[in-house]
């Protein structure tokens, strides 16, 4: 989807504003790869901000949307890194229209050493 102007635009200003809650975000979980994670954050905003031109003409985020956007990154962050180091397979099911995660057997080994 591209992006019309007023969303650029928004997203031009609010990149100052997030910066260092991305720093604060980078430090607080732990995230070790930033350019990953910005990259993760950026389009999921961009897609909020998108999709609020087109239900409200304006690309601007309140705060839940905001602190929705946030999580749902950090979960994702999270489970992609988790899915790189072979602890979780994803797969898209068409059924549910979602990603579905699953143990991989190195998954069920560390689970194990942790009682989960």
């Amino acid at each position: 989807m591209e992006n019309n102007i007023d969303t650029v635009i928004y997203m031009n200003q609010l990149q100052p504003v997030i910066e260092p809650m991305i720093q604060d975000l980078v430090e607080e979980y732990d995230i070790d790869d930033i350019d990953k994670f910005k990259e993760l954050l950026n389009e999921e905003l961009e897609f909020i901000c998108a999709e609020n031109v087109l239900q409200y003409q304006s690309p601007t985020l309140d705060e839940s949307q905001f602190m929705s956007v946030l999580s749902r990154c950090i979960a994702t962050y999270y489970l992609d890194q988790l899915s790189e180091g072979g602890f979780i397979t994803k797969q898209y099911d068409p059924e549910l229209n979602d990603t579905v995660f699953s143990l991989t057997d190195k998954g069920e080994e560390r689970a194990k050493q942790y009682k989960l």
